[in-house]
């Protein structure tokens, strides 16, 4: 809105209405959506729900006045390792401004918008491998030996994780300006949520049929969720 008044020409109030729409949209529906699918995902595998509350737990003991130390939360592997999981099974990356698309020598115009889809990418079994289209947070973590779902234990060697092909906040100088802000408030919540509350499924049904109704239509349009919160009868401390 040129607040400072130094551009000699402010911009139109529908360049500001546009720009404000996008921030409101980068904001908050990204943030949410991704945290929906997480309580999805961790719902949905029990293991990986009490493997993750069990971190929460050690790192911020019940009782203690410190929950919202962000850089502790930030040094949590398996919480990281979940929430990369979670935005590597659902998001879609768009970039501009390529004027070839790699070895297909393909001219593409000025101003044209080229989506990389980020859902294929991530789900590549050259990128990332095994269960490629699984929600298995372990990927991410730096270990010598992996436990597969199936019990089945594996070496570091059989595991491939390419970071370089990791995009949901895009890549390069179109990389969301953002992720930080939105990594940080998004381990808040999961932190606060798992430490204070009890989470059961309300309706099996709507998880049964959640991946079904997923729709990307620039923000992504997804089915309910609904649950049951009890509280843990820990002190409240947010």
């Amino acid at each position: 809105m040129d607040e400072d008044g130094v551009e000699p020409i402010k911009p139109s109030l529908e360049t500001c209405a546009i720009d404000g729409q996008l921030a409101i949209i980068a904001g908050s529906d990204t943030a949410a959506t991704a945290l929906a699918h997480l309580w999805y995902f961790l719902l949905s595998q029990p293991q990986c729900f009490n493997r993750l509350r069990k971190e929460v737990d050690d790192a911020f003991p019940p009782g203690e006045d410190s929950l919202m130390d962000l850089a502790r939360q930030g040094a949590m592997p398996y919480l990281n390792a979940c929430m990369l999981t979670t935005q590597g099974c659902i998001w879609d990356g768009r970039k501009n401004g390529w004027s070839t698309l790699g070895s297909l020598n393909s001219f593409v115009p000025d101003g044209t918008q080229v989506a990389a889809w980020a859902y294929s990418i991530h789900r590549d079994p050259k990128h990332f491998s095994p269960l490629p289209n699984a929600f298995w947070p372990d990927r991410w973590l730096s270990q010598e030996k992996f436990v597969l779902p199936s019990g089945e234990a594996i070496s570091q060697d059989q595991v491939i994780t390419e970071r370089d092909v990791f995009l949901p906040f895009s890549l390069g100088p179109m990389v969301c300006a953002g992720k930080n802000v939105a990594m940080t408030e998004m381990r808040a919540v999961v932190c606060a949520v798992m430490q204070q509350f009890d989470i059961e499924i309300a309706d099996r049904s709507c998880v049964d049929s959640w991946e079904d109704d997923v729709h990307e239509i620039f923000v992504t349009s997804r089915g309910t969720l609904p649950v049951l919160l009890k509280s843990r009868s820990l002190p409240t401390l947010i």
